[in-house]
């Protein structure tokens, strides 16, 4: 049974049950919980003030994670893009040391002063005149190696 408290008069106050019928006079009820509802309310407006504040740490905690994971992530990928880099040199520099070629990092493009062009020729020369001096200076070898062999050949 529950017990309510019922004031017929500012000063005098009595128990009642509510199975207890023969009081039926008017009667302000209040309940004896109000004071400690109160209690409860400021209990709860305590705890729920804690737990906003937890709630908007751990939203502080989760967002530099975030942050931390986004600034490692990027240091992985960029490790990753040199570790790529320096691999593909290393395989050109391989395919180029099998089949003769000079090193990738030798072919690369450097500043060349001008002291190191060679300098234009003083005359032009044409193709007819490269292929004249060609075949004169076979047919000078081919006469001197035919007289070398001629003259062994006497001696013998």
């Amino acid at each position: 049974m529950v017990e309510i408290e019922a004031s017929a008069s500012a000063s005098a106050s009595r128990r009642v049950s509510r199975d207890d019928a023969k009081d039926s006079y008017p009667a302000v009820v209040v309940a004896r919980e109000r004071p400690r509802d109160t209690r409860r309310v400021e209990e709860l407006e305590t705890e729920l003030k804690k737990l906003q504040a937890k709630s908007e740490r751990q939203t502080k905690k989760i967002n530099a994670l975030k942050e931390e994971l986004a600034t490692e992530r990027r240091a992985r990928s960029n490790e990753l893009q040199t570790v790529r880099a320096k691999h593909e040199r290393e395989m050109r520099d391989l395919v180029a040391s099998v089949s003769g070629v000079q090193k990738s990092n030798v072919q690369r493009r450097r500043r060349v002063s001008s002291n190191e062009y060679p300098p234009p020729p003083s005359r032009i020369v044409s193709g007819a005149d490269e292929f004249d001096a060609f075949i004169a200076g076979f047919a000078a070898e081919t006469d001197r190696l035919r007289k070398t062999l001629e003259h062994k050949r006497f001696l013998a």
